[in-house]
């Protein structure tokens, strides 16, 4: 089946991006005051990285779901991973070993079809970014043996702040472009996008100190995903 992208006029494009903002920064507003509520009632550590990490999810959410009632016959649906899990076959041994359950937080797909894998994060640092390409590497596979081109679909990390230096990205950036040639003939690209402007500080919790929106960020993220469609 053939899969065309949408024709999505400049100034259609630009009065969704607008929503999104709008609802981004409404969302927020709302949820870091729930946020701070939870944690300061939270008996332990673990209580309050979940909370913070819904928070984030939460605004992840908000742009998916803006962009969806906005633009409504693309049919962009956010589907938990757990729901749209892959798997893949491995030779090993002189037998066969399947591995289930290979997935990442949020899978996208609009016209029917799987567009992008989003890992979603609170904050990235070096190690959540090397876990987040090992999943995306597993995904890629997945695809590849199902007969899918892993190159058509996109590898997202979505996160609240950056903690992870610009060559330690790069680093790993190309590790993974490296690491996924085998499987595409120019490799695979990770793209990664911060909702909000201050790298991370352990001083300044999230669920604590209401930094501001990148709105610069969101924006370009809001038009990466509109431009998939």
């Amino acid at each position: 089946m053939s899969y065309s992208v949408m024709v999505i006029s400049a100034k259609e494009k630009s009065k969704v991006i607008e929503s999104i903002v709008t609802a981004v920064q409404s969302k927020y507003d709302a949820c870091h005051e729930t946020l701070r509520e939870i944690a300061n009632k939270a008996k332990t550590g673990g209580e309050k990285r979940q909370a913070t990490g819904d928070f984030v999810e939460q605004i992840l959410q908000t742009i998916i779901d803006t962009i969806a009632k906005s633009i409504p016959e693309a049919n962009l649906v956010s589907k938990r991973g757990s729901q749209d899990s892959l798997s893949m076959t491995l030779n090993y041994k002189g037998g066969k070993i399947v591995l289930n359950k290979i997935q990442v937080d949020r899978h996208l797909w609009a016209r029917n079809k799987r567009i992008a894998f989003v890992e979603n994060k609170t904050y990235l640092d070096a190690c959540y970014l090397d876990r987040a390409l090992a999943d995306f590497k597993k995904i890629a596979m997945a695809l590849e043996q199902e007969g899918t081109n892993p190159n058509s679909v996109k590898y997202i990390v979505f996160a609240g702040q950056d903690a992870v230096s610009e060559s330690k990205v790069l680093a790993y950036e190309a590790l993974f472009n490296e690491e996924t040639k085998g499987l595409t003939i120019e490799g695979l690209k990770p793209h990664i996008f911060y909702f909000l402007q201050e790298k991370r500080r352990s001083s300044k919790e999230l669920s604590v100190t209401k930094f501001l929106i990148d709105v610069g960020s969101v924006e370009r993220f809001s038009e990466f995903i509109i431009n998939l469609l």
